[in-house]
């Protein structure tokens, strides 16, 4: 169980930071300039996301191609980002019920309706390997859409024409939200015994 969560969540980590640098070319793309000039100008992924946004106001396509595009920033800003953050920071346990994820932000919240707001220190969830196996699938879709956009905008800078979001970008861009999608692991997943022997 350990080994299975353990590989899922390093899969998560090389992808995320492929989704990253996929956004600073895009960055780069749209400033004209290398990706590590990209880095400078917006250093992480909610900043490139934000820089994206606003500079594909000012030049690129336009249209349904930038909805497309704002689109898929928001699903990276919201809820991809706020699934990975959880499965890479929050802690992790052991139990008969499965791998369980425990978020020990402070929140304050209503038990039911009209009774008093508590302080929640802690609260937790059994997740499978199979919902960090989505998010790994929903990350990697997103790393190719962005980079299909990335493509189109040096056509557009090229040959100036009118462009339709690429269908990969605009099938994702229309998809379920993450938490609405439940995908059993591949055939490869569930039979690989992972990089670590923890028996």
């Amino acid at each position: 169980m350990l080994e299975e969560h353990a590989l899922a969540l390093g899969t998560l980590c090389i992808y995320w930071a492929t989704l990253d640098s996929a956004l600073a070319h895009l960055v780069a793309t749209y400033l004209n300039s290398e990706p590590n000039g990209a880095a400078v100008v917006a250093p992480d992924i909610s900043t490139r996301c934000e820089q994206i946004r606003k500079l594909s106001h000012v030049t690129g396509p336009d249209g349904e191609w930038r909805q497309c595009l704002v689109t898929l920033l928001n699903m990276i800003q919201g809820d991809l980002a706020e699934a990975r953050n959880r499965y890479i920071h929050d802690d992790w346990s052991i139990s008969q019920a499965g791998m369980v994820r425990i978020d020990r932000r402070p929140k304050l919240k209503r038990s039911q309706s009209r009774q008093p707001i508590q302080l929640i220190t802690e609260t937790s969830a059994v997740v499978p390997a199979d919902w960090v196996y989505q998010l790994v699938n929903r990350t990697v879709d997103m790393v190719v859409a962005i980079t299909f956009m990335g493509i189109d905008v040096r056509r557009w800078r090229k040959e100036g024409l009118t462009l339709k979001p690429p269908p990969q970008a605009l099938e994702l861009s229309n998809s379920k939200p993450l938490a609405e999608l439940r995908r059993p692991a591949p055939k490869w997943w569930q039979k690989q015994p992972g990089p670590l022997s923890l028996r």
